[in-house]
């Protein structure tokens, strides 16, 4: 009787607490992406007004990124039968007028439900909006595509997922990072420099929510860092395949990150489990082994310790190495390898051709720096080499990219466009930061 006493003391406190926040307009803890007041009523008239009368149109683009997207873009790890079941739950079948009914979520914490939705939705738009696969869609979304950010990114901060951190939160802000930073990026510039911030929140969920850790993908490591609703968040949970395959993702963009900006990285495996290997997979492995090799350029061109023109001679060792891995013909011959991992890898020797570039142009810049101490050294056969090397990466970037739009490829010409979309993001070299920027090497 003292226990049931005590849990209905605590719900009414509980509830005076939210009713008291709602009145006074607190959200302390919001993270405010918009600029704009976040008012939950005002919010949930936008859902009404923008998402109920389109039930069917969002319910169909769900279906489109569960089989089109979600694979080669995340590597399935956005659990989309949950997220379909969010869908029906939170939005009931329209009636007559056509018109759905949304459930308000009882708790803010659950609003990052339907930011997550509304961001697959905005995503899907972004993919489909130019390539003419809209003829693939029987009900047409009437909703504007900056309406559908504005939206998610309010629904987003309103969930408060910095108090209640949940997974579909998470997947929500790496799903709007790449919608809103990267593939609808109009003039194909600072992808990485505006979208870096929110990587960062990213990766410090993943870290206050254990997912970094050892085991982190057991179901009873979800009592690690929820103290109430364990239910419904069991309810929400991703497999532990899902949550490997998360963190396997935010390690590669990590390694990404860091060689094109020149930025710490952000995952020390000293404290964070590594790459989760496949030993059956070769396209998984050999991904594995590219991120690696990137990690370790980042470790040796970005320290602020001295380093020898023989260490980046090594690291260009390793990228040619990699790269005779993946000869052209493995892209451009038909096979029955999974084309969103085939895909990923094509995005990872593009980027090493690119750093190779510059690490020969790291070379090169060292022996004229040399020349201007020691007029005497002879370093031609050294500088004719890197050029060589420089020549043949650049010209084996270009030759890809050709093939790829010319639907020479095993993606053909749909397929290719959604490699494209992947590709976004993709430094060109000369950038400003990180190895594809450095005109100079640190030697002893």
């Amino acid at each position: 009787m003292i226990n049931s006493l005590f849990s209905s003391m605590k719900n009414t406190l509980n509830q005076e607490r939210r009713a008291w926040k709602q009145l006074h307009h607190i959200h302390e803890r919001a993270v405010n992406f918009t600029g704009d007041a976040i008012d939950e009523d005002i919010a949930v008239g936008l859902i009404r007004q923008l998402v109920c009368p389109d039930y069917y149109a969002f319910q169909e683009r769900l279906f489109y990124f569960q089989n089109h997207l979600n694979h080669i873009l995340y590597s399935n790890f956005v659990p989309m039968d949950i997220v379909q079941t969010l869908f029906l739950t939170s939005f009931r079948q329209p009636d007559q007028s056509g018109v759905a009914q949304f459930s308000r979520p009882r708790k803010c914490f659950l609003y990052a439900d339907v930011a997550l939705i509304l961001s697959i939705v905005y995503l899907v738009v972004i993919f489909t909006r130019y390539n003419g696969n809209n003829n693939v869609f029987t009900h047409p979304l009437l909703v504007k595509p900056e309406d559908l950010s504005s939206l998610a990114l309010k629904v987003l901060s309103l969930s408060e997922y910095r108090r209640k951190k949940t997974q579909l939160a998470l997947l929500s802000l790496i799903v709007l990072r790449s919608a809103l930073f990267v593939h609808d990026n109009y003039e194909g510039a600072n992808e990485l420099v505006n979208s870096y911030p929110v990587f960062q929140s990213c990766v410090t969920l993943c870290y206050q929510m254990g997912i970094h850790f050892p085991g982190s993908s057991s179901p009873d490591s979800l009592a690690s860092y929820l103290s109430k609703d364990k239910l419904t968040m069991k309810s929400r949970a991703m497999t532990p395949d899902q949550v490997q395959d998360l963190w396997n993702y935010i390690q590669q963009e990590d390694a990404i990150y860091s060689v094109s900006m020149g930025t710490p990285l952000l995952i020390n495996y000293h404290f964070s489990s590594p790459f989760n290997r496949k030993h059956d997979n070769w396209i998984e492995n050999t991904r594995a082994d590219g991120i690696m090799l990137l990690r370790d350029i980042s470790l040796t061109v970005n320290s602020t310790e001295s380093i020898t023109m023989r260490d980046v001679l090594k690291l260009i060792d390793k990228v040619i190495a990699y790269c005779h891995q993946l000869p052209f013909k493995l892209f451009t011959t038909s096979s029955s390898m999974d084309l969103a991992g085939l895909a990923i890898l094509f995005r990872l020797k593009l980027l090493l051709l690119q750093t190779l570039q510059c690490l020969c142009r790291m070379e090169m810049n060292a022996v004229s720096d040399l020349r201007s101490k020691n007029a005497a050294l002879n370093l031609d056969s050294l500088c004719e080499e890197m050029y060589r090397e420089s020549l043949l990466a650049a010209a084996a970037v270009l030759y890809s990219i050709r093939d790829l739009f010319g639907g020479l490829t095993v993606f053909g010409n749909e397929k290719g466009r959604e490699v494209h979309h992947l590709l976004e993001g993709y430094p060109l070299p000369g950038g400003s930061r990180g190895i594809h920027g450095m005109v100079f090497v640190r030697y002893l």
